[in-house]
């Protein structure tokens, strides 16, 4: 009896050594796969990562240049009013009280009952970046209404005007203020108005009359400017 059961003790004995290496062999197995795994997952998601970083970066870029350019120009705004609810077609906005988009749906609203008419209309809220064609990211809001209102009443057609006198060089004013009404004419064309509505204003040394309560009296350096005319 004594050697039978030494015998048993032996063959469990085996039998554990047995099952903690194969325990062991599965485990480095599973170990290997996983680092497989992941470095075949890291093939994927290294270009994503890589995209998304970019993405990021230029996010943080413009809100870098809206931080530092834009905030004295938003400072102004509080002259325009409370803002106001408008409905433009099915959207409502929040829009200044004085905005240029509630002074340019009052005169459409005019326009549309004669059928004629023809005014321009300051941009009271786009930026460009100083010495630039960039629009600045403050504009965004306006630029949309202003798509928008466009959008909306298709019978106008729209001349755009950009007028820089910031250089002692009037040349120097001319080629930048042609750049910014390109870039205007891009940024509303972008927003889904109908190219062949948009046309770029002859520049001309005067600027031209604005209907802007802000711009009474003044002459400013900088300014922005939608002509609409009855077609």
């Amino acid at each position: 009896m004594e050697r039978t059961y030494g015998w048993w003790i032996w063959v469990i004995g085996c039998g554990v050594v047995i099952g903690l290496l194969w325990m062991r062999i599965g485990s480095c197995r599973d170990s290997e796969l996983a680092d497989r795994a992941n470095q075949a997952m890291w093939g994927y998601t290294a270009p994503i990562d890589s995209a998304a970083y970019k993405i990021e970066e230029a996010r943080k870029r413009a809100a870098a240049i809206y931080d530092s350019a834009a905030m004295a120009f938003r400072d102004g705004w509080t002259a325009l009013g409370n803002p106001i609810n408008v409905r433009i077609d099915t959207v409502n906005r929040s829009i200044p009280a004085k905005g240029i988009e509630v002074v340019m749906l009052e005169w459409i609203a005019k326009a549309i009952k004669t059928q004629t008419g023809d005014a321009w209309f300051t941009m009271d809220r786009v930026l460009f970046n100083s010495g630039t064609a960039e629009i600045n990211a403050v504009s965004e809001e306006q630029l949309d209404n202003l798509a928008l209102i466009l959008r909306t009443h298709p019978r106008f057609m729209v001349e755009i005007a950009s007028h820089d006198l910031s250089s002692q060089d009037p040349e120097a004013n001319r080629k930048l203020s042609q750049l910014r009404s390109e870039a205007i004419l891009q940024a509303l064309l972008g927003r889904g108005v109908d190219i062949n509505r948009l046309t770029i204003a002859n520049l001309v040394s005067e600027l031209p009359g604005a209907q802007d309560p802000k711009m009474e009296g003044q002459a400013p350096i900088h300014q922005n400017q939608l002509h609409l005319l009855w077609k």
